[in-house]
């Protein structure tokens, strides 16, 4: 009968490294799944199998109608495929990554392998990733911390230094960002923004998924929650247009100490935050993974440095007005999402699933 945990050792001498236990590797994809992912799906499954973290994408968690091409299902899952490349390295040095390893099997989308000194048996090339930096530290640290944000950002922007920061970040990953800064491409944003909003409002199919993942039960382990309804109606008017969650029309609600708790010092007015797109080189699988995992590190850096962010993804999601967007920014990539970031008060966190929704450990 053939082993439902395949060997892949290739032959190699046992590596002289110790072997993560059981408890480590709960302990880095109970962390990792922290990631965030298009409306709090959590489309990832992983295997841990003899020095070996396989993920895998969970089809069945996949929006059909706001992402039919599986593309922001594979940025989400690049999300927490650098969080958990993160955390391994921190915990064991040196991991060998390798992206889509198995033509034959398309819903495995990576495996990070923690005894890199053995051999691999597929030919696919491999990402060498050393030990956890010094600067890893402030990453690490900013995990639990990293949490959409929604509510209205003090008037204030961003320092310089940060930028290029976050520029880095993406870089590091493979991928750039475009800051929208000019007026007319503000503007120019702000109204595809805007106009995808209503256009995904109207469409039926599109408010029927959102109602499927809108979450009502504080018990519930994913989906989309209150908070992020509440988040949206009363953080105030935004030159960008947030989505809206609101599909019961509960925001209208919201107690005052909610409306206050949202409200940060001189934030009255109308809310003009930093914007920026992270854009990849190519529009494929493999890309969408390098993006995902370019957009976490943006988000770990950002939250480091005590900034906030959240989504502006509805253009990005209607072919024709991501091609726009493109061309109106004149960038060579191809966007793969558009975030606002600010500073606010600190967010609240999204529900996430048990660790052992998502993780099978072989046997020895």
């Amino acid at each position: 009968m053939t082993s439902r945990y395949p060997a892949h050792n290739g032959g190699a001498a046992a590596s002289s490294r110790p072997r993560l236990s059981a408890e480590t590797i709960r302990g880095v994809v109970e962390r990792a799944i922290g990631a965030p992912s298009i409306h709090n799906t959590q489309p990832w499954r992983f295997v841990y199998n003899a020095g070996r973290l396989d993920l895998f994408a969970d089809p069945a968690r996949m929006l059909a109608i706001a992402d039919p091409s599986g593309r922001q299902l594979h940025i989400s899952c690049g999300a927490v495929l650098h969080a958990a490349t993160l955390l391994l390295r921190a915990e064991v040095g040196p991991v060998r990554l390798r992206l889509l390893p198995d033509p034959a099997r398309p819903d495995l989308l990576a495996w990070i392998e923690t005894e890199p000194d053995q051999a691999s048996p597929h030919p696919s090339p491999p990402i060498e990733l050393g030990p956890a930096a010094a600067s890893d530290a402030e990453l690490l640290a900013a995990l639990p911390r990293r949490h959409v944000q929604r509510a209205r950002f003090e008037p204030r922007r961003l320092p310089q230094s940060l930028l290029v920061s976050l520029a880095h970040a993406a870089a590091a990953e493979g991928c750039a960002l475009h800051f929208v800064e000019r007026p007319g491409e503000r503007l120019s944003v702000a109204h595809l923004v805007a106009l995808a909003d209503r256009l995904q409002e109207q469409d039926p199919a599109f408010q029927a998924e959102l109602w499927a993942w809108s979450r009502f039960d504080d018990a519930a382990n994913d989906g989309i929650p209150r908070s992020a309804v509440r988040g949206r109606r009363l953080a105030g008017p935004s030159t960008f247009v947030q989505r809206d969650f609101d599909v019961d029309g509960s925001a209208a609600t919201a107690s005052p100490t909610s409306r206050a708790d949202l409200m940060p010092p001189g934030g009255r007015g109308q809310e003009d935050p930093d914007v920026i797109l992270l854009s990849s080189r190519g529009d494929v699988a493999g890309e969408w993974l390098r993006a995902g995992m370019a957009l976490h590190r943006v988000l770990l850096v950002a939250t480091a440095a005590g900034v906030g962010a959240s989504l502006l993804n509805q253009p990005v999601e209607l072919p024709a007005l991501r091609a726009q967007l493109r061309n109106e920014l004149r960038i060579d990539g191809h966007p793969q999402a558009l975030l606002r970031l600010g500073y606010a008060p600190p967010a609240l966190p999204t529900p996430r699933r048990r660790v052992d929704d998502v993780l099978e450990i072989a046997p020895d």
